[in-house]
Parts: structure tokens; C-alpha cells; sequence
């Protein structure tokens, strides 16, 4: 299994400026995991992510998990968002089926 869906959306500033520097800028746009694995590993500085506010909701077999975040490079917030993700309990684990979030500058 894997993530089957991964969104990110920029808020309506981020969006704005986005859209100052390419008028075709999209507002909601699909994401990679694998992208940002790929930026994670070969980053030339470090990079971080925070976690917090993490609300977690779950009758065992389905879950839903809402956090908030900072994500840092050389020790500097670059975006900040909310993070949600939707997650099936499979037969080795808890799986994320989708994943949504939204980033600001």
C-alpha cells in the first residue's frame, strides 16, 4: 500500500505572491512523497520538521490525524502549515491513504 494521494494548497497571501510572479500559479497542486524525499536526502543545509497541535481521531481500522507545522532549513522557518492525513489500519500496520496540506509563507 501506499499514499494514494498527496495535495499540498497555498493560503490565500502565499497564493497571492505566487501568482505575482506567474499569473498561472495554481492554488491547490498534487504533490510527491517521493520528491520530497529525494529534497530531504540531498538538502545541502539541514532541515527540519515540527510538529504540533497533533489531534489524532480513530475507531481502529480508520484514523485521521491533524497537526500543525513548521518546516525549517538551516535552523530558519521556510513554510508553515497544517497537515492532515487520512490512514487505513492494514493487515502490518497503520497506512496513509491520503495526505493534505497547506503552506504559508
Amino acid at each position: 500500500m501506499r499514499v494514494l494521494l498527496w495535495l499540498s494548497v497555498a493560503d490565500e497571501v502565499t497564493w497571492a505572491k505566487a501568482r505575482a510572479r506567474d499569473p498561472q500559479a495554481r492554488k491547490v497542486f498534487p504533490s510527491s512523497w517521493k520528491k520530497f524525499a529525494e529534497f530531504i536526502q540531498n538538502a545541502s543545509k539541514p532541515v527540519e520538521e515540527r510538529f504540533y497541535n497533533v489531534r489524532i481521531d480513530t475507531n481502529g481500522a480508520v484514523a485521521s490525524v491533524w497537526f500543525d507545522f513548521d518546516f525549517l532549513v538551516d535552523g530558519k522557518v521556510n513554510n508553515r502549515g497544517s497537515e492532515s492525513w487520512q490512514m487505513v489500519r492494514a493487515e502490518d500496520g497503520w497506512k496513509i491513504s491520503s495526505m493534505l496540506y497547506s503552506m504559508s509563507d
